[in-house]
């Protein structure tokens, strides 16, 4: 369940204001010679309370860098109603190490600043305004696509739901097409709370905000489900996670803001007799360019391929870059609803069975996607999926703009930050 210290940005005005129980101290250090900008930092509980020994159940850290307060996030992963990670996000200089001060408190400060990130799911109403927000649902079995010649609103805002943060925005249908779409955004601000509201102003045309900048059809958007399985016969076959195969579909919220959003999507799924569940876990925090997808997939064989993608429209051009523990595929050209330039990119991990193709070519209902596949191995698979609009940020007005962002992005990767 959502508490109320999940949307709370836990900001002390001086360390005075505290009441401190107990101190302690952390270092992080940035490793690479690049600077990192806002840089996610998760810290267990379990690991502060081996800095604050007696942390109790009820109280709150405050992280004190430079006399200064960090704005920290603390979420209850499990449900329980107690918090299992505290959330920061921080920039360093090349080489930086930041020494910070922990001090216990049983007062959650009451400071608030401006919202970074925010997930949202919303019913509509008979009055044909949207609901509050709902933090679980489950889809309807094979619930089919709206079909606005016959309504103008579709049941659920945007149709289904949505995450962004200051640069990019995203949604899932919630319904048998079981895709991904991006919206760019050329402000900071949170707007799909609003966005495809009322339906005399379009998110398909350009605005202030930004627009809804992809092309989805049969693809799988930005970055949605697929098996790559054999059947029976033995024959290779791609199926999407989607329309019949997903006899259960789940939408639950763990965490809302105002620095990072988590909220998982359970899939009890039945693909050539065999049934399977998948558990996708998506994030995504403040001052990035992406969402991250971590996968916990059961039922499966090892030689099993989970693949997500990108849609292939218009003018783009397939490119790879690979380190020795990561590669990022991606596309590039004019390939936004706006006809300018975009780069859609997909991260995984660097092994010798991840890798990319067309859809194009395969004999699958799953059509215009340049396909990544990776294997299931142990159950767990992971990626980050990169939507780099012009608009948003002039530097992905070009080609080598877009490497280097993306060369960075493997460099970063490449040196976590060390934190101890």
């Amino acid at each position: 369940m959502t508490k109320k210290f999940l949307t709370s940005l836990l900001l002390a005005a001086s360390t005075t204001s505290l009441f401190a129980l107990d101190t302690g101290t952390l270092v992080l250090k940035n490793k690479s010679s690049l600077n990192r900008e806002n840089e996610l930092i998760v810290l267990k509980r379990s690991s502060l309370q081996s800095k604050i020994k007696n942390l109790q159940p009820n109280e709150y850290l405050a992280f004190i860098a430079n006399g200064k307060s960090v704005p920290v996030q603390f979420d209850d992963i499990d449900g329980d109603g107690k918090w299992d990670e505290a959330a920061l996000i921080i920039s360093f200089a090349p080489k930086e190490s930041i020494k910070l001060q922990l001090q216990a408190s049983k007062n959650m400060p009451q400071y608030q600043e401006a919202v970074f990130a925010h997930v949202r799911q919303k019913h509509k109403n008979p009055d044909q305004t949207f609901g509050p927000l709902v933090l679980r649902d489950t889809m309807p079995f094979n619930n089919p696509p709206t079909d606005f010649s016959k309504v103008v609103l579709p049941p659920y805002l945007t149709e289904g739901p949505a995450w962004e943060n200051d640069k990019v925005a995203f949604r899932l249908y919630f319904d048998a097409r079981n895709c991904k779409d991006i919206y760019g955004k050329r402000i900071s601000g949170m707007v799909m709370d609003t966005v495809g509201s009322d339906p005399k102003n379009s998110y398909h045309n350009f605005s202030n905000w930004g627009m809804d900048i992809l092309r989805v059809g049969k693809s799988l958007g930005a970055g949605a489900l697929a098996i790559r399985t054999k059947t029976s016969a033995n024959a290779d076959t791609l199926i999407r996670v989607g329309g019949s195969a997903v006899k259960s579909e789940i939408f639950r919220v763990i965490s809302d803001g105002p620095l990072r959003v988590m909220f998982e999507m359970t899939y009890s799924c039945v693909i050539n007799n065999k049934p399977f569940t998948i558990t996708e876990r998506t994030s995504i925090w403040k001052g990035q360019y992406f969402y991250q997808s971590d996968l916990t997939i059961s039922g499966l064989s090892a030689t099993d391929e989970l693949v997500t993608g990108m849609a292939d429209f218009y003018e783009n051009n397939g490119e790879s870059l690979k380190s020795n523990n990561q590669n990022i595929y991606y596309s590039y050209g004019t390939q936004s609803e706006n006809k300018d330039k975009l780069a859609l990119g997909i991260s995984v991990s660097n092994n010798s069975h991840t890798y990319m193709t067309n859809a194009n070519s395969l004999q699958s209902e799953i059509k215009d996607t340049w396909l990544v596949s990776q294997p299931v191995n142990n159950g767990k698979v992971s990626f980050r999926f990169y939507a780099l609009w012009e608009k948003t940020n002039t530097a992905f007005s070009s080609k080598e703009g877009v490497r280097d962002y993306f060369n960075k992005e493997l460099e970063l990767m490449a040196s976590p930050v060390e934190v101890k």
